[in-house]
Formats: C-alpha cells, sequence, structure tokens
C-alpha cells in the first residue's frame, strides 16, 4: 500500500469510529467531551481488536463447522459447545468494551455486560441463521452471479448494526 492508501485508510477508519460514537453517544443522550488523545486511544483500540475479534469469531465458526464433518468420533455435543463458547465469548468481550469505552457517558462494567450479552445472543443467532440462508441459497447466485453478494453483505451489515444498536440502548436502560 502506497502513502496516500494508508492514509485514507486511517481516515476512513477514524471517521467511522466517529459515526459510532455519536451512534452511541445519541443513545445515551450525551454530547462527546472526550479529549483528542481519549478519542485516538478509544477509537484504536477499536479499529484493531474490534474487527479482529469479529472476523475470529466468523472464522471459527466456519472452522468447527468444517472440522465437525471431518472427524465424527468427537461427541457431537462437545463440537456444539465449543462451537457456540467461543465466539460467544469474544464477541461478549468485544461488544462490552465498546459499550463501556466510546460512550462519552459514564458507563458501569455490569452495565456494559448486561447490552453486550443480548447483543452477543443475537448476533450469534443471526450469524447461524444468516449463514444457513447463505448456504441455502444457491440458486439464486448460479442465476446473478457475484452481484447477489453486494445486497447480502449490505443486508449482514445492517443486520449487525441493529444488534449493536439493541445492544447499546439495553446497557443505557440499565445504567438509567
Amino acid at each position: 500500500l502506497g502513502a496516500v492508501s494508508i492514509g485514507v485508510l486511517i481516515f476512513t477508519g477514524v471517521a467511522l469510529m466517529n459515526t459510532i460514537e455519536s451512534a452511541l453517544n445519541a443513545v445515551w443522550k450525551v454530547t462527546s467531551d472526550k479529549s483528542i488523545l481519549s478519542k485516538i486511544m478509544s477509537f484504536w483500540t477499536s479499529i484493531t481488536a474490534g474487527p479482529l475479534a469479529m472476523i475470529f469469531s466468523i472464522l471459527w465458526y466456519t472452522k468447527v463447522t468444517a472440522l465437525r464433518h471431518e472427524y465424527i468420533a468427537w461427541s457431537e455435543n462437545a463440537f456444539s459447545l465449543i462451537d457456540f463458547c467461543v465466539p460467544f465469548a469474544v464477541t461478549l468481550l468485544v461488544l462490552a468494551i465498546l459499550f463501556y469505552t466510546l460512550p462519552s457517558a459514564k458507563v458501569t462494567v455490569a452495565d456494559a455486560l448486561l447490552g453486550a450479552l443480548f447483543s452477543a445472543v443475537l448476533f450469534e443467532v443471526t450469524k447461524r441463521a444468516f449463514a444457513t440462508y447463505i448456504s441455502l441459497s444457491t440458486t439464486y447466485s448460479k442465476f446473478y452471479g457475484v452481484l447477489t453478494t453486494i445486497p447480502l453483505f449490505l443486508f449482514w451489515l445492517y443486520l449487525t448494526w441493529v444488534v449493536v444498536l439493541f445492544g447499546a440502548e439495553i446497557t443505557y436502560q440499565a445504567g438509567s
């Protein structure tokens, strides 16, 4: 990547995090009073840790599902438990950090964990339902090709954002 590409990537990441912070501040009905250094630190943490953890969660689901079919000798219950618990724990941790650090309001750890718990459960259910839908909808991709991935990806982003905002709302209501 060139210097311009890296600059655009950093600008886009900061702009995205600023939008997310604004949305969470709107849920808490506060305005941002964080210093620039504080914003940079919380944005940097979210920009690096958040996507990595979400990617890990999604990749874990696909790899363990593939292993389940390969190694049937293991107990099906053990695979199901591991398959659910690891991505769930990562998602819970990332969302709790997001709900605790990004809003400009004072959020307790317990409230952030409660909202993250609801969001993590919904995210896991949504992720599995969406993966099932994608695996069963091969007829559209045969007909339309790659064009089907664009609206499906946008729909997935919408669902994920609704889940995050729902968890933020629960976190806010728990603290008020």
